[in-house]
Protein backbone atom coordinates (compact mmCIF):
# COMPACT_ATOMS: atom_id res chain seq x y z
CA UNK A 1 0.00 0.00 0.00
CA UNK A 2 1.53 2.79 -1.71
CA UNK A 3 0.49 6.55 -0.13
CA UNK A 4 3.22 8.33 -1.95
CA UNK A 5 4.71 11.87 -0.50
CA UNK A 6 1.83 13.91 -2.59
CA UNK A 7 -0.81 13.12 -0.35
CA UNK A 8 -2.69 15.26 2.74
CA UNK A 9 -4.04 13.97 5.88
CA UNK A 10 -7.20 15.68 7.16
CA UNK A 11 -9.12 15.28 10.43
CA UNK A 12 -11.65 17.32 11.78
CA UNK A 13 -14.96 17.05 13.72
CA UNK A 14 -18.38 18.55 14.34
CA UNK A 15 -21.35 18.45 16.96
CA UNK A 16 -24.31 16.10 15.19
CA UNK A 17 -28.15 16.84 16.26
CA UNK A 18 -28.84 15.12 19.29
CA UNK A 19 -25.34 13.16 20.99
CA UNK A 20 -22.23 13.29 20.06
CA UNK A 21 -19.85 14.29 17.74
CA UNK A 22 -19.49 13.45 13.66
CA UNK A 23 -15.27 12.82 13.17
CA UNK A 24 -14.40 12.67 9.51
CA UNK A 25 -10.87 11.73 8.59
CA UNK A 26 -9.46 11.63 4.91
CA UNK A 27 -6.25 10.55 3.11
CA UNK A 28 -6.06 12.98 0.02
CA UNK A 29 -3.70 12.78 -3.27
CA UNK A 30 -3.38 15.14 -5.90
CA UNK A 31 -6.70 13.53 -7.41
CA UNK A 32 -8.86 11.86 -5.20
CA UNK A 33 -9.36 11.21 -1.41
CA UNK A 34 -7.49 7.79 -0.99
CA UNK A 35 -9.73 7.40 2.51
CA UNK A 36 -12.72 9.52 3.00
CA UNK A 37 -14.32 7.86 6.58
CA UNK A 38 -16.72 9.77 8.99
CA UNK A 39 -17.00 8.06 12.53
CA UNK A 40 -19.81 8.45 15.25
CA UNK A 41 -18.39 9.26 19.10
CA UNK A 42 -20.23 10.05 21.75
CA UNK A 43 -17.75 13.29 23.66
CA UNK A 44 -16.03 16.27 22.26
CA UNK A 45 -13.06 14.29 24.12
CA UNK A 46 -13.26 11.22 22.04
CA UNK A 47 -13.18 13.51 18.61
CA UNK A 48 -10.16 15.54 19.37
CA UNK A 49 -8.20 11.76 20.32
CA UNK A 50 -9.60 10.47 17.27
CA UNK A 51 -8.81 13.65 15.21
CA UNK A 52 -4.67 13.63 16.60
CA UNK A 53 -4.71 9.99 16.54
CA UNK A 54 -5.60 10.05 12.52
CA UNK A 55 -3.04 12.63 12.11
CA UNK A 56 0.03 11.04 13.68
CA UNK A 57 -0.93 7.26 12.74
CA UNK A 58 -3.00 7.36 9.49
CA UNK A 59 -0.63 5.14 7.53
CA UNK A 60 -0.98 2.41 10.13
CA UNK A 61 -4.30 2.52 10.46
CA UNK A 62 -4.40 2.83 6.66
CA UNK A 63 -2.58 -0.78 5.84
CA UNK A 64 -4.82 -2.34 8.63
CA UNK A 65 -8.06 -1.28 6.89
CA UNK A 66 -6.34 -2.61 3.80
CA UNK A 67 -5.37 -5.55 4.90
CA UNK A 68 -8.27 -6.55 6.89
CA UNK A 69 -10.92 -5.51 3.68
CA UNK A 70 -9.03 -7.68 0.97
CA UNK A 71 -8.63 -10.40 3.22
Amino acid sequence: FDLKQETSVYADYYKVPGEGYAVRCRIRNLEADIVDLTLHVSGRQQAEAVCLNWKKNHFPIYETLMDTLLK
